[in-house]
């Protein structure tokens, strides 16, 4: 952990009150909840120079990273995922592919399923060691910084944050940022933790693992977060709660077999990726169903979307 002295105390990052209150603890951490807006932060937090600190390689080996990013020998994992949930997330809304920037893309995983469907990828992480993996694994270059310190005079299709908002120094910053480097009809997708997950209220473990103190700086929850937004001139699409672990553990004995994302195995995009159709999302009644139940026990993560 860092030393006090790498610490700060802030005001909130939304509204800028220093009234709050005290919401939870653990150990030397808090968080606190904002007596004007009600957003609640971590405060005191790491100052921004010490963020790195906490994003070196032993970040993506411990108890929540190491099954993804690492094989059971040690050795790291060129790629873990299909990501097909969050392909759909963002080729639902579009008819062809164009640009894409991930903000805290770690390995670059993501992008490079997205670069062989035939997006054109850009990448911004904090963490120099991901970077460093990025370009090794998938010949992914990304700025490593924040996405504050981006300067580009391109604009995106889609800006994707997963997982991430909730670890930026200035989530209202970022987001207007985002909103600004959208082409017209773009979209944002942010998936976070659900400061008001289900599990959190009876799993102590599930809390600490969410909270994820003092990575976390910002702990949101969907009616907030779509409410900022729509603030900064985004209009609202979509609020997705994840399953509650009983539901995914029912879903995944019904459905044994793996979901494919159509990605090809390659590496040329160029040559393969017009014939790879656009992943949607299944709108079934089922998933109706699904939907709703969600919003009565949620999962520890929620997804909304934005679109200029």
């Amino acid at each position: 952990m860092a030393p006090i002295k790498d610490q700060e105390t802030i005001p909130c990052p939304f509204c800028q009150s220093t009234d709050y209150s005290i919401y939870d603890k653990n150990e030397e951490w808090q968080i606190v909840r904002c007596s004007k807006c009600d957003f609640t932060y971590t405060n005191p937090r790491p100052t921004i120079e010490a963020l790195p600190h906490y994003y070196s390689e032993e970040y993506f080996k411990d108890e929540r990273h190491r099954a993804k990013f690492y094989n059971e020998d040690g050795t790291i994992k060129a790629q873990s995922d299909s990501y097909i949930n969050r392909i759909q997330d963002i080729e639902q809304y579009f008819d062809k592919r164009g640009a894409v920037l991930e903000v805290g893309a770690a390995r670059g995983g993501l992008l490079n399923e997205l670069k062989k469907r035939g997006w054109q990828v850009k990448g911004v992480e904090i963490s120099q060691d991901a970077c460093n993996q990025a370009k090794i694994l998938y010949d992914i270059d990304m700025f490593c910084g924040v996405l504050s310190e981006y300067n580009t005079d391109e604009k995106f299709d889609v800006i994707c944050m997963y997982q991430t908002l909730e670890h930026v120094p200035d989530p209202k910053e970022v987001l207007e940022k985002a909103y600004s480097l959208l082409k017209p009809n773009g979209v944002v997708v942010v998936e976070i933790p659900n400061r008001n997950c289900f599990e959190s209220r009876y799993s102590s473990e599930r809390k600490r693992l969410s909270y994820d103190l003092p990575r976390h700086l910002n702990h949101f929850t969907p009616a907030f977060l779509s409410n900022e937004m729509e603030k900064m001139g985004y209009k609202i699409v979509e609020i997705e709660r994840n399953e509650h672990p009983i539901i995914t553990s029912y879903l995944q004995r019904k459905h044994t077999g793996t979901v494919s994302s159509s990605t090809p195995s390659g590496n040329s995009a160029a040559t393969t990726s017009a014939n790879i159709p656009m992943a949607r999302k299944p709108a079934t009644m089922k998933a109706k169903l699904l939907a709703s139940f969600n919003k009565v026990i949620p999962g520890w993560r929620f997804t909304v979307t934005g679109r200029k």
